[in-house]
Order: structure tokens, then C-alpha cells, then sequence
């Protein structure tokens, strides 16, 4: 364990951004897959690193898909995170709709001035409340919902063995061949409610990456969205669209409805204008007419 935990933290701290993040990744990747292949149906993986971003705490599962990227190369989200590094300011208030164990919400509290993570599943929820208290961060509100388009409580269904039984992140609403076992009944919101009651005043940048709920919440979201314009950070994934009866289509249109650019994440946060309807991407939607006065000062053609 000691030489596992040795080669990890000084793989984290080869370059967390720019192309060396890459070079490192790619030599600690069969490191990763060894010790986690090797741990298999051992005792838990869980660990708390104190460097995530430089100097904070984070709770994970080294053995877990999103948890050993961390603890390996310092972030699951590199690309998506170097996007919000550039977005967020000591003003910024962030989204997250689902927010799992709290990679991006923890980020974001050391970044911005206020954070609004939403997770439903009781035991991430858990987790993510414990990130939250082990950095001390009070710009955090956690609410223990999953975000729609209406009021509901629905079934949550995950993987029932294999490997993706070992991915963190796969939680989803809908029903689907490799994700069939109902793990709890959750409580659904629409954001545009729970944010009129919230008492913030902007939002800035909007985070929604929810296992094929994408349309559901933003459709839940669209008078918040429409009057604030935040910048979009959203999944797009064509078997969780579809399990939930759309495509990706349906999703990007659904975006543009909103009047936003839609670009493609790259490496290193790089961004380009989507073209075409791909199987998976993620995507930084800007809005075409900013709020007044913008609660931004950041375009997305500033940051290629």
C-alpha cells in the first residue's frame, strides 16, 4: 500500500493542467489498472487525498472508475475542470446538478463565491456532504434532490454487476439493459422552484451532467436560465439519451431553443463549435445574449 500510495501522489503532482496532465496519465494508466484489477473484492478502496486542486481535501474510492482517475492523475473531469477554472470568479455562483461525491462542487467552492450541488442518491449524497465538511467550505448549499421538469418521486436504477457495477457515476432514472437494479426512490424538483426560494440573485455557470435527465432539467430550469444565461456545462451521451426516449439531437436542440453556442470540449479545455450530433461529448453552451448586466466576463471565443 505504501508504494501505491507513494506513486500516486507524485503522479498527481506531475501537472494536474496543461499537456503534461496527459503525459502523466498516460504513464500511471497501467499502474491504475493494476492496483485496481488487484484490489478487486478486497477490503474498501476509500482514501482521503489533501492536494486535490493543490491543497484540498477530497474523500474518494481509489478502486472506483471516477475515484482512481483522481487519486492517479489528480482529476476524473481534467478537461471539464480547466473550462470552469477559466469561468469562475470570486463573484460566480455554480450549479451542479448532479454532483456525486463533489469533484466539481469542492472545485467550485474554492473558486467562486457560492455553490448549489444537487445529489439524490442517500449514500453520494452522504459522501458529498462529508467533502463538503472536510474542507470546512461554507459557500456550499446541498440539497439531496434530483433535479426534472416536474415535481416527482421516481425509482433511481444502477448497474447490476460487471464492470461498470465499479463507475460511480452511472445512477441514472431510467431504466435500461445494464442499468436495471433499482437502488433507491428519489425526490424530484424542478430548479426553476428550488432556486426562486434559494435567495441567490445569478447564476453563472450551470453544470448538468445526470445520466439521461439532461432535457428533464433544463426544461425545469428554462425561466431561470432564460433570465440569468449562465454558461451550460452538459453530458451529451447518446445511450443515456436514448434510454431515456431522445436523442442528442433532442438535447442540442434543446439548448439552442435556449438561444446558446454550442462548443466541444477538447483537451486542456480547448473549445470548438459543435458540428453533427456525436454518440458522446461533453459540451460549454454560451449564451448568445448574456444577461444584464453579464454575469461573466469570459466568451468562449476567448478561451481556444
Amino acid at each position: 500500500m505504501k508504494i501505491e500510495f507513494t506513486l500516486a501522489t507524485l503522479s498527481r503532482k506531475v501537472g494536474p493542467f496543461g499537456s503534461r496532465y496527459r503525459v502523466g496519465q498516460r504513464a500511471t494508466e497501467p499502474l491504475r489498472s493494476h492496483f485496481v484489477a488487484q484490489a478487486t473484492g478486497k477490503h474498501s478502496g476509500v482514501v482521503t487525498i489533501t492536494d486535490y486542486d493543490g491543497n484540498l481535501k477530497l474523500r474518494i474510492d481509489r478502486w472506483g472508475y471516477m475515484g482512481s482517475r483522481i487519486f492517479w492523475s489528480g482529476f476524473h473531469a481534467h478537461d471539464e475542470i480547466c473550462v470552469l477554472r477559466k469561468l469562475l470568479n470570486r463573484h460566480s455562483v455554480f450549479v451542479d446538478a448532479g454532483a456525486n461525491f463533489g469533484e466539481f462542487t469542492i472545485f467550485a467552492a474554492k473558486h467562486a463565491a457560492s455553490v448549489l450541488a444537487f445529489e439524490p442518491l442517500p449514500k453520494v449524497y452522504a459522501a458529498l456532504e462529508e467533502n463538503v465538511s472536510l474542507n470546512q467550505f461554507v459557500n456550499v448549499r446541498l440539497f439531496q434532490l434530483a433535479l426534472g421538469e416536474n415535481s416527482a418521486t421516481l425509482p433511481m436504477y444502477s448497474c447490476i454487476d460487471g464492470e461498470l457495477n465499479n463507475n460511480e457515476g452511472l445512477s441514472t432514472l431510467y431504466i435500461s439493459d445494464n442499468r436495471s437494479t433499482q437502488v433507491a426512490s428519489v425526490s424530484v424538483e424542478p430548479f426553476d422552484d428550488v432556486f426562486d426560494e434559494s435567495g441567490y440573485k445569478r447564476i453563472d455557470v450551470f453544470k448538468v451532467d445526470v445520466e439521461g435527465a439532461e432535457i428533464e432539467v433544463l426544461r425545469g430550469a428554462r425561466t431561470s436560465i432564460k433570465r440569468y444565461r449562465p454558461v451550460l456545462l452538459v453530458e451529451l451521451n447518446s445511450l443515456t439519451c436514448e434510454a431515456a426516449g431522445y436523442t442528442v439531437a433532442d438535447l442540442s436542440n434543446e439548448i439552442r431553443t435556449l438561444d446558446y453556442e454550442i462548443c466541444r470540449i477538447l483537451r486542456g479545455g480547448r473549445l470548438e463549435i459543435l458540428s453533427g450530433n456525436p454518440t458522446y461529448a461533453n459540451v460549454a453552451c454560451f449564451p448568445k445574449k448574456p444577461a444584464v448586466p453579464p454575469p461573466i466576463s469570459i466568451a468562449y471565443s476567448e478561451m481556444g
